[in-house]
């Protein structure tokens, strides 16, 4: 009880002036009446926003008159009447930023003062049958048990003179003044702070949010999926879990907000949805804002997560080389959870893309061969499956290669098979990547894009939705050219990201040769795998906190939250979180995370003293700097049953447990139950059926008033993923006669964080081949990308090391760590041909990786292979290096033949020039040559040459096409030799004047004098002559000889133009 502030005689508590006092002054002073002054209508006040979800507007109504509130055992005065009430279900509480009107019982003091002072009270919940909303009302304002200083009254009444009663009546006048001021100014300050308009901070009712009609759901149930606070006519994306869409009743992913800033979705929950919790999201595909909540599947068992292969062989059949075959792999869950993965091929020609990844449901892999570079013959492989789920699982894959045809024409080869991108939900395009279009044929390749193919996957029909169409996330540099045989192509590839929301991505390149052109392995295909990490957020693995106390027994106990980063989070994680109503609090409110292995874990209480029986609704919002979290709070507040009945506490009702994948089980923790009642309590634990990882101990028991009992949580990782789980067991009370206890049931959550360990994933493709002619320039550099998951102790320093019998190539990165989970690192691999010699050389490249405490993650080393073919340069050959030519003097002579052919890495059709440097040399100056070998003429044009020895010289030099150069140019010499003609016959002794009588002149010297120069013989002892290599023209023939002491001699004249014989030459006597 209080004191009056007039005449210091007892008053209600909360009261500063009593019953009476307060109708005489206030009647007197403003002469109403007193029944008209209680039942004044009281202004409606309407509150401010408030955060989250909810908003709410109060009326207070005039009240009855009433009473002295009835009085409990043992005396004190009830607040039935006050006390917080029920709201009605999905209706926050208001904040008291206004206080009350100060009251009489439940009349109001100074109903004409500021109307701040006349805030509506909080008004909590629905009235208990029979009574009216406008009696069922609590006040909690700032004023509510302020008692101003009374006035002692005198210990005995004696006769006082008019000017001690004057100074009596004055000093109350004062008093009273001053009270009414104080109230005055507090109202007026309490009213700014009321209506004073807030900026919007993180806390902010302005932040997108995402709120469930019901946070637990089960099959056929339809849900109501809420958000509010984004960017009017926006639209949002609907996912779950791994950011999986989320079918609405509608058909689609995406809803468009309207310019409220609100959306609502339907969705019926099916057999799709594994029992257990699931995380809701709703992304802005703007902003990317993304606001989220837990949903609950209380139907059916929670299995633990299996990991299935849709087949375990692949047979991928007979191709020429240089042929791609691909084809598709599903991966599945066939239990619940979250499943992490990689494969790995023990073969350079057997790739999969993507090469990791994570699902809850399915996913789709494309896995490739690539017969480029192979010889012909039957080949296997193996992929490996690693995942955080069981032993790893193999698919056994075969395939044989064709020979190509010895003159195959053009040959289509796109390497490699299959290409892996990562990027980050909102961020930059990841870095482009090469491809490779080559023709290992021997006429030229006129290739072209032909189409672009999109796998079905999860998040493809997305696309659609968000584009109106098939958006195309890939394009090509280059869309066609022309190869020259044994030539290539490097196409860069890039991908973009930014308009895709967060998932797995596959699309298939087509490639073909142009309309009217033929070539081998035509079409060809190559599939690339983008891979949507989603942004950094904040999860709590749970979706509803509820708590359940007696009226007028206190508080119930504390809960905690688990709140834990997810995402691609590279650096620490501010948050804060603010409460829908004000009688939660949550502490800290605010925090950063830097890591999975530490989490925060804020403490949430409730303020419900002064409730009445009844159930209560709030929430939880927890903010990021890209997220938002709202959990659901729910306040059961029980009625006292008996003054006798056992009530139940249980403490902490909330557990959490953590340990890393691998690792054996934490040890158990225990949970104390109270029985804070007056007779023995009965309880008995019932452990959530949807896990069996969750186990309990004792499962009953009984504890007497006023004592403790304990019950032993223990978990058991052996059977799960990485992830958070949650788990739950209800404690049920009751008396000795079967009546339910006071505080039943109390509701102890688990929580059961399982981190998965510093995992370095495999590289993005295990072997890289490149092919280079000898003494070109080096082939255009390739990027090999590879991320690291998990509980690392960041940032990842790693690096790349060269086998060391492989000087010849060369890795470099621009950075050599990696900050977070999900990042990704790249190295760039450049092979240097210079000084290499025609061959194949191989180089294996190991990848390392350690954390910030110099420990070696999981999957380190990795190593992927790298192969360099040097093709000797396209250099010509040629059927002979040097030609011979006998000419006779005159006449002419037949041509010769040059078979000209390549070798080495040339590129058709080769055209090739030959020149002479000699006038009497001709030579065929051009031609081309496919592949099959060209002839060149040589020939002697000229008949004219004097006889003798000629040399010349025939060059010859050829290009490939398109300029390609060609090696073993040649000049080939070319030697002539003309032969004269002959002259023959007979010289004889005349031994008359008519020289019919004769003899042989043995000895005689024969002389051809002329324009084709002198030529000498010696007749034999017959008298016959021979003149060799005489050149043909007009010559004076002599012949002088002595015989029998006499000489003799003759002179004629010859023409030459050819061999002559039987040349008669008469010599006579001189003398």
């Amino acid at each position: 009880m209080g004191k009056c502030l007039f005449c210091n005689n007892p008053c209600y508590k909360h009261f500063v002036v009593c019953f009476d006092c307060y109708m005489t002054t206030h009647a007197a002073e403003e002469g109403t009446d007193i029944a008209e002054r209680l039942t004044r209508p009281v202004p409606t006040v309407p509150l401010p926003p408030q955060p989250g979800p909810f908003t709410t507007e109060y009326q207070t109504t005039p009240c009855d008159v009433v009473e002295e509130p009835p009085r409990m055992p043992g005396g004190e005065v009830t607040l039935d009447e006050h006390a917080a009430t029920p709201l009605p279900p999905g209706r926050g509480q208001p904040t008291p930023h206004a206080f009350p009107p100060l009251s009489l019982g439940q009349k109001t003091l100074f109903p004409g003062s500021h109307p701040a002072m006349q805030a509506p009270p909080q008004q909590t919940g629905n009235p208990p049958p029979g009574q009216k909303k406008s009696q069922f009302i609590a006040y909690t304002g700032p004023l509510r048990a302020r008692q101003l200083p009374g006035v002692r009254k005198p210990a005995t009444q004696q006769p006082q003179t008019g000017k001690k009663k004057k100074w009596v009546r004055l000093v109350l006048t004062c008093l009273l003044l001053l009270a009414m001021l104080i109230i005055f100014i507090d109202g007026i300050l309490v009213g700014i702070a009321y209506f004073q308009p807030k900026k919007e901070t993180a806390s902010g009712s302005s932040v997108p949010v995402l709120s469930l009609s019901s946070s637990k759901a089960e099959y056929g149930q339809q849900l109501t999926i809420s958000v509010q606070n984004f960017k009017p006519q926006t639209r949002v994306y609907l996912s779950r879990d791994l950011h999986e869409p989320i079918k609405t009743d509608t058909g689609k992913s995406v809803v468009k907000v309207g310019d409220d800033g609100k959306a609502e979705a339907r969705i019926t929950i099916d057999r799709g949805w594994k029992p257990g919790l699931h995380a809701i999201q709703a992304e802005d595909i703007i902003s990317r804002f993304t606001a989220s909540a837990a949903l609950r599947i209380a139907e059916g068992s929670a299995q633990p997560a299996i990991f299935q292969l849709s087949t375990r062989t692949l047979d991928m059949g007979l191709a020429y080389e240089g042929a791609n075959t691909i084809q598709m792999l599903t991966l599945s869950n066939g239990g619940n959870g979250n499943i992490t993965w990689t494969v790995s091929s023990d073969q350079p020609w057997l790739q999969a893309t993507p090469n990791q990844g994570s699902f809850s449901s399915s996913q789709v892999i494309a896995v490739g061969v690539q017969r480029a570079h192979l010889a012909p013959g039957k080949y296997t492989g193996t992929l490996k499956f690693t995942s955080n789920v069981g032993l790893p699982q193999t698919v056994a894959v075969s395939m044989e290669v064709q020979a190509l045809p010895t003159n195959p024409g053009a040959v289509l080869q796109a390497t490699p098979v299959v290409m892996d991108y990562n990027a980050f939900d909102g961020n930059a395009d990841p870095k482009p990547q090469t491809m490779v279009i080559s023709n290992p044929g021997t006429e030229p390749l006129y290739w072209k894009l032909n189409s672009i193919i999109s796998i079905k996957t999860l998040h493809s029909d997305v696309i659609k939705e968000l584009h109106d169409r098939d958006d195309n996330w890939l394009r090509l540099d280059q869309t066609s050219g022309t190869i020259p045989p044994q030539g290539s192509a490097n196409i860069p590839v890039t991908v973009n990201s930014k308009n895709l929301v967060p998932g797995t991505y596959l699309s298939t390149l087509v490639f073909s040769v142009n309309e009217g052109q033929n070539a081998y392995n035509s079409p060809q295909s190559i599939s690339i795998a983008l891979t949507i990490q989603p942004r950094c957020g904040i999860t709590a693995g749970i979706g509803q906190l509820s708590f359940v106390t007696v009226a007028g027994q206190g508080n119930p106990s504390n809960q905690s939250i688990t709140l834990s980063p997810v995402g691609s989070c590279q650096e620490a994680i501010d948050w804060n979180a603010t409460a829908s109503t004000n009688w939660v609090t949550i502490a800290p409110a605010k925090g950063q995370i830097k890591d999975a292995a530490n989490p925060a874990t804020p403490a949430i209480s409730i303020t419900a003293n002064t409730f009445s029986p009844g159930t209560y609704y709030s929430s939880i919002i927890i903010r990021t700097p890209q997220s938002t979290l709202t959990i659901a709070i729910s306040l059961r507040v029980q009625a006292v049953l008996t003054p006798n009945s056992p009530i139940m506490r249980a403490s902490p009702l909330n557990v959490n447990f953590a340990v890393n994948q691998g690792q054996p089980a934490p040890p158990g923790q225990t949970v104390t139950i109270t029985n804070t009642g007056k007779s023995p309590l009965i309880w008995d634990a019932s452990v959530d059926n949807q896990v069996s990882w969750l186990s309990a101990s004792p499962l009953k028991g009984s504890i007497p008033a006023g004592q403790t009992g304990q019950l032993l949580l223990s978990v058991d990782p052996s059977d799960l993923t990485p992830g958070t789980y949650v788990g739950q067991i209800v404690l049920h009370g009751k008396d000795t006669h079967d009546k339910e206890a006071g505080g039943n049931p109390q509701t102890i959550t688990v929580n059961f964080t399982i981190s998965p360990p510093c995992s370095m994933a495999q590289p993005s493709q295990s072997t890289i081949a490149f092919s280079a002619i000898q003494g070109s320039a080096n082939p255009a550099s390739r990027v090999i990308t590879f991320t690291a998951t998990g509980n690392c102790s960041w940032p990842l320093q790693w690096q790349a090391t060269v086998s060391s019998d492989a000087p010849w190539l060369k890795v470099t990165s621009t950075d050599s760590s990696l900050n977070g989970t999900g990042t990704t690192a790249s190295v760039n691999v450049q092979p240097d041909i210079t000084g290499l010699t025609p061959g194949n050389y191989t180089a294996q490249v190991t990848l390392t990786a350690q954390d910030q405490d110099r420990q070696t993650a999981k999957g380190s080393p990795q190593t992927f292979q790298v192969s360099l073919t040097v093709l000797q340069p396209c250099t010509l050959q040629f059927s002979a290096t040097e030609f011979a030519f006998t000419q006779h003097q005159g006449q002419a002579v037949d041509a010769q033949i040059l078979t000209l052919r390549e070798t080495g890495a040339c590129a058709y059709p080769i055209t090739w020039t030959a020149k002479s440097d000699s006038d009497w040399l001709s030579v065929t100056d051009s031609g081309q040559d496919s592949g099959n070998g060209s002839g060149i003429t040589i020939g002697i044009k000229s008949t004219s040459l004097a006889p003798g020895s000629y040399k010349g010289n025939i060059t010859i030099s050829a290009t490939g096409n398109g300029g390609a150069t060609v090696q073993g140019g040649q000049s080939i010499p070319v030697t002539l030799t003309v032969v004269g003609s002959t002259v023959s016959g007979v010289v004889v002794a005349c031994q008359d004047g008519n020289c019919t009588k004769s003899s042989p002149l043995a000895g005689a010297t024969v002389t051809l004098s002329g324009n084709g120069g002198n030529y000498n013989a010696t007749a034999d002892s017959n008298g016959n002559f021979i003149l060799n290599g005489v050149a043909n023209g007009s010559y004076t023939l002599t012949a002088n000889g002595t015989q029998d002491n006499k000489r003799y001699a003759v002179s004629m004249n010859l023409t030459v133009s050819g061999d002559t014989s039987s040349v008669s030459l008469k010599a006579v006597a001189s003398g």
